[in-house]
C-alpha cells in the first residue's frame, strides 16, 4: 500500500482548527509529544499501540498505527487526527469532506521530533510549552557534545529470527551515535534490514544491543558467532518503545545507553 505524502495532505486540507481541539493520535510517538505539550486533556482517541502515559490506555481505540477508523473518529467528534505515517489516504480524505482534519508529520528521527514540537505547539495553543521542550532538547544536544566518546563499534538488532539490525538513517542508529559510540559501515543501506550472514560477521561489531535478551542472540546460528556475543558485550534493553519512538523520551534513551557504556 502507498503511503500518503503529508506535505501534500497537509496543503490540501489545510483548514481551521478549534483553540481547543478534540484529537485522535494514530502514533504512540505523537501521543507522548501531545502530553508532553501538556495537552493530553485535548485526546479523545488513539491507536491500538498507543500506551504511555498510562491514562491514554482508557482512551478509545480509534485505528491503529498510521491507519484511522472513521466511523469511529467521527463518533468521537474529533477535530483533528495527528499520526507519523499514514496508510489507507483514503480514509483520511473521507475524515476531511466531514470537516476533520489529518496531520501526517515524519517520525525519522529527533529532527522531526522538534519539527513536530513545534507544529503541533501552535496547532494545540500550547506554544509555550513547544519552546520550553524544544529548549530542553537543545541543551541536552549541547551537554552531549562536550562529553567524551568511547571507541565502541556498536550494532542495534531489534529483532534475532530472522535478524533485523537499525541501518543508516534509523531511529536507533540515531541514538547510538548520539550516545557517543561509533556505528557501522552499513554500505549505504538504510532504515531497518535483514542482513545476510557475510555482513553481520564481516561488521563484527565491539557490542550489540538486543531488547530480547542474550539467550535470544546465543540461539541464532550466526548472531552467536559474533564476537560481542561470544564474549558477553551485549547491552540488554528492557523497554523497546523508548528506543524506537521519536518522541519526548528520546533523550532518556541516550542517556540510558550512555550509562551502559560506561558499565562495559
Amino acid at each position: 500500500m502507498k503511503r500518503f505524502a503529508a506535505g501534500i495532505f497537509f496543503t490540501a486540507f489545510a483548514f481551521a482548527v478549534p483553540a481547543s481541539p478534540r484529537v485522535v493520535s494514530l502514533s504512540p510517538a505523537v501521543t507522548e509529544a501531545v502530553c508532553r505539550l501538556d495537552a493530553g486533556d485535548c485526546l479523545v482517541g488513539r491507536s491500538d499501540v498507543c500506551d504511555t502515559p498510562d491514562f491514554v490506555r482508557d482512551l478509545p481505540v480509534a485505528g491503529r498505527f498510521g491507519i484511522p477508523d472513521p466511523e469511529k473518529i467521527l463518533l468521537l467528534h474529533a477535530d483533528v487526527v495527528i499520526t507519523n505515517d499514514l496508510v489507507n489516504p483514503a480514509a483520511a480524505k473521507t475524515l476531511a469532506r466531514r470537516g476533520v482534519k489529518v496531520l501526517v508529520f515524519p517520525g525519522r528521527g529527533g529532527d522531526d521530533y522538534r519539527k513536530m514540537i513545534s507544529s503541533r505547539g501552535e496547532t494545540l495553543d500550547r506554544r509555550d510549552a513547544a519552546e520550553r521542550e524544544t529548549r530542553r532538547i537543545a541543551d541536552a544536544l549541547r551537554a552531549w557534545e562536550n562529553l567524551p566518546r568511547r571507541d565502541l563499534r556498536a550494532l542495534m538488532i531489534v529483532w534475532e529470527n530472522p535478524p533485523v539490525v537499525a541501518g543508516e538513517e534509523s531511529f536507533c542508529n540515531e541514538l547510538l551515535r548520539l550516545s557517543g559510540v561509533r556505528t557501522l559501515d552499513f554500505g549505504g543501506k538504510s532504515g531497518y534490514f535483514t542482513p545476510d550472514a557475510e555482513f553481520l560477521l564481516r561488521a563484527d561489531p565491539d557490542v550489540v544491543l538486543t531488547f530480547h535478551g542474550a539467550p535470544a542472540l546465543a540461539a541464532h546460528p550466526v548472531l552467536k558467532r559474533l564476537r560481542a556475543v561470544r564474549e558477553g558485550k551485549i547491552v540488554e534493553l528492557a523497554d523497546e518503545g523508548i528506543f524506537q519512538r521519536p518522541g519526548p523520551r528520546w533523550t532518556e534513551a541516550v542517556e540510558i545507553l550512555r550509562e551502559r557504556w560506561s558499565a562495559l
